[in-house]
């Protein structure tokens, strides 16, 4: 049975009353009396100071979804657009606008932003995102709002920084400590000495930017405290990431091999000052490329892609094993299954992995024997993604052959927690996944689910109790029923989330879906279950919304 409701927290109990109250005030007040009481209300919250950035979290998305469903309700509408601003205060440690969508009122948005460096000043997290794309010029004067975050320790500007913004960051926010400017395609080397200012930075992302290799050599080399820098070979000015070029990295590496086997003592010896990266991403890599891995000894993350379309000959993957503190593998097989290559890559490292995403663009009877050989050489693993294959049989009688799970031992993937499938996914294949996985704790579905029926459940839990169990997430229409969902929250005791329904088997008919899901919802809050149900996103549910119930003033 799925587990039941705790009593909830004096704070909890006491925070949803007052949305309550605050709501229903809210809905009656005039639009001249709206920015009075959203001046009221930020002194009501702001005395609990635990729980007024949980409450502002509440509010935002609530006014938002108000915002987003009355489009022809504009008293409702200019109360949202008066209160907002009212709501921030000197008390706020972290500000998100990123989940804000670019719909959004350009106003609401304009004026939180003009605001904020003068009432949030002791921000600790601060994040911008999508909502601004459309309007650049509300955020132009961005490098003069930093220079009143002092505190800041983490900043993500996604899709919309510049280099100028950047201008003296090390100065404007000293405590520093994560930078995210991904998709920003204006942030160049220009802002390269900038980032350098910042002497507490750890970690990085500049995917999508027009950072070239040698400006990113130049970040790996010269911020002394920096572990992670994420990056994109695909969308950036230079074919090759961290090094200005390969000839450059591989100089470096040659200098310690001597012309014998590579000595990695030695090779890390010749690793320069600074690089303390603990993750890595290599593109078509050659046998002796593979070893430049060695020069990061703290390397903990690696992606490996290969495009075998362009590549003209067969890595050798042992000096993998070198690297002791390797724990997550990304490794992507962009044309084709090379089973062999696969199989001498997990040879290499497979028995350190706790994390293993593989994304492999071939036949699903020619992955099969990928999962026979995850299954005896990664036993360790905690996470595995393995996604892009497909199917082009409908036979399920045809389905090749996987490992027997040895009945002398535990059998395989016992440590997993986490498991994604985004191909083609039978029975046969996640019940066989599943069976001695006791420790499972998130399965994700997407792909091809038309195979998967109620039949794989019933299967796995005859071997695998699930008693872990905490969510399973649907991504696309499959074979499975109500019944499915009804065998997972009798028999998972900690199952807690289950989505997306909508894509279920038998919730076809708009009258099959509101008896469906009536059904489900009922049943939880009848039996005070702890389960939430997802009909399409955590954002939309199926259940018809108390907005639609608001008046128009």
């Amino acid at each position: 049975m799925a587990p039941h409701n705790q009593v909830r927290t004096m704070r909890t109990s006491a925070m949803e009353s007052i949305f309550e109250l605050v709501l229903q005030n809210f809905l009656k007040i005039s639009v001249e009396n709206s920015v009075k009481f959203g001046k009221s209300l930020y002194e009501l919250i702001v005395l609990n100071p635990p729980g007024y950035e949980e409450f502002l979290l509440i509010i935002f998305e609530k006014l938002e979804q108000i915002f987003s469903k009355t489009p022809a309700q504009p008293v409702l509408r200019s109360k949202v657009r008066n209160i907002l601003p009212c709501l921030l205060g000197p008390n706020l440690k972290t500000l998100n606008l990123s989940t804000i969508s670019a719909a959004f009122d350009k106003k609401v948005t304009s004026e939180v932003y003009n605001i904020m460096d003068s009432v949030c000043n002791n921000l600790e997290s601060l994040t911008l995102g999508q909502s601004f794309i459309f309007t650049p010029e509300i955020i132009s004067n961005m490098n003069t709002k930093l220079e009143k975050f002092n505190k800041l320790v983490n900043l993500n500007l996604l899709y919309i920084a510049s280099s100028d913004m950047l201008v003296n960051l090390g100065t404007s926010c000293p405590h520093l400590k994560q930078l995210n400017v991904k998709g920003s395609s204006k942030v160049c080397d220009l802002a390269v000495p900038h980032i350098i200012g910042c002497k507490n930075l750890m970690v990085l992302d500049i995917q999508g930017t027009q950072l070239t290799g040698e400006g990113r050599l130049e970040l790996a080399e010269k911020c002394e405290n920096i572990q992670t820098i994420d990056h994109c070979p695909y969308n950036c000015d230079t074919d090759f990431r961290i090094f200005k070029s390969r000839g450059e990295m591989f100089d470096l590496i040659k200098r310690a091999y001597n012309g014998e086997e590579p000595d990695i003592a030695v090779l890390q010896r010749e690793a320069r000052k600074g690089y303390r990266l603990k993750n890595f991403w290599l593109s078509n890599p050659k046998s002796d490329e593979l070893g430049c891995s060695a020069m990061f000894p703290y390397l903990k993350i690696l992606r490996l892609d290969f495009v075998f379309q362009d590549l003209g000959f067969t890595p050798d993957p042992s000096s993998l094993s070198q690297i002791k503190t390797l724990r997550t593998l990304d490794l992507n097989f962009y044309d084709n299954a090379r089973n062999d290559l696969f199989r001498k890559i997990m040879e290499s490292c497979g028995g350190r992995l706790t994390k293993l995403m593989y994304n492999v663009f071939a036949e699903y009877s020619s992955i099969v024997e990928c999962h026979n050989i995850i299954a005896t050489m990664c036993p360790n693993l905690e996470y595995l993604r393995f996604e892009g294959d497909y199917s082009t049989s409908t036979d399920e009688d045809l389905e090749p052959q996987y490992l027997d799970i040895p009945p002398e031992s535990l059998g395989f993937l016992t440590q997993l927690k986490e498991l994604s499938l985004g191909g083609h996914c039978t029975n046969k294949r996640l019940s066989w996944l599943l069976t001695s996985a006791l420790k499972i704790e998130k399965i994700n579905l997407d792909g091809n689910l038309e195979q998967l029926g109620n039949t794989a459940w019933s299967n796995l839990l005859a071997d695998n109790p699930l008693k872990e169990l905490e969510s399973v997430w649907i991504n696309t229409s499959s074979g499975m029923g109500l019944d499915s969902i009804n065998l997972l929250i009798d028999n998972c005791p900690k199952l807690m989330m289950l989505g997306r329904l909508v894509n279920l088997t038998d919730v076809l008919a708009v009258e099959t879906r509101n008896m469906f899901y009536r059904e489900l919802v009922e049943r939880v809050r009848n039996e005070n279950l702890n389960l939430e149900l997802v009909w399409v996103s955590p954002r939309r549910g199926f259940a018809a919304c108390r907005l639609q119930q608001y008046p128009s003033s």
